[in-house]
């Protein structure tokens, strides 16, 4: 379990206004549950990173201005001090335009922790990554072909496949009693598994496909109802393609 004492902290900053005169404004951490907890295979260390709102207020008001992202070292030998909490620099933090407020349940998988975050009218959900061992975000877009089934009010969720992060997307009609799902089988299910780790993807392809029906599209390689993405070298805003 983690558990932070230091709730909702506050601190004023200097800085001149749009008529070159000092000003002080206050600026406040609010947080929710976003503490979450991972390990970095290669440093075999555990790691708590911890994600804060940030808002700052003047006479004229509060003005959100993104979030704030710490990372605690967990390894029990408090070295290097070690178990004190780093913040991240801006360029590493989370991009102003994502929210931890539309954060999915986090996943851990191969060394990152992954959240899914929620559709909005305009904006396309999208997989947030946190390398627990460079302690760098990533941001990895959805095929087109899911992203619809992601959307309310159909179910999604991130799942674990041989240690590879993979979205599972379905939908399903509904009886009157929504307690139970339509036998009239206008259901469906799809799903992504990221591959972006340098390992012989062409070979993993190939053996995921070699008894089953296929077809090749621009979109990915389609076995039945599931999606299987190479992603070599995906740098942030890049998709799964």
């Amino acid at each position: 379990m983690i558990k932070q004492l230091n709730e909702n902290p506050q601190e004023e900053i200097l800085v001149i206004d749009k008529d070159g005169d000092y000003a002080t404004h206050k600026v406040t951490y609010g947080r929710g549950p976003w503490d979450y907890f991972g390990y970095d295979p290669a440093a075999k260390e555990h790691k708590v990173i911890t994600i804060w709102t940030k808002e700052v207020s003047n006479w004229r008001g509060f003005s959100p201005c993104g979030t704030v992202c710490e990372v605690m070292t967990v390894d029990g030998r408090q070295r290097n001090n070690n178990l004190l909490w780093r913040r991240l620099d801006d360029e590493l933090s989370l991009p102003p335009t994502i929210s931890p407020l539309y954060f999915s349940s986090s996943l851990y998988a191969n060394g990152c922790i992954y959240w899914l975050t929620r559709a909005t009218p305009d904006k396309e959900p999208l997989v947030v990554e946190f390398n627990v061992g460079s302690e760098k975000f990533r941001v990895i877009s959805i095929p087109n072909y899911i992203i619809e089934e992601i959307r309310d009010p159909y179910d999604s969720r991130l799942i674990q496949i041989g240690g590879r992060l993979a979205v599972l997307a379905f939908k399903l009609r509904w009886d009157t009693d929504v307690s139970h799902p339509s036998s009239n089988n206008n259901t469906s299910m799809k799903m992504c598994v990221l591959y972006d780790d340098g390992d012989d993807v062409q070979h993993k392809k190939l053996t995921d496909i070699s008894n089953a029906t296929t077809s090749i599209s621009s979109a990915g390689t389609q076995v039945n109802n599931n999606f299987l993405l190479a992603l070599m070298g995906m740098n942030s805003e890049e998709g799964m393609q």
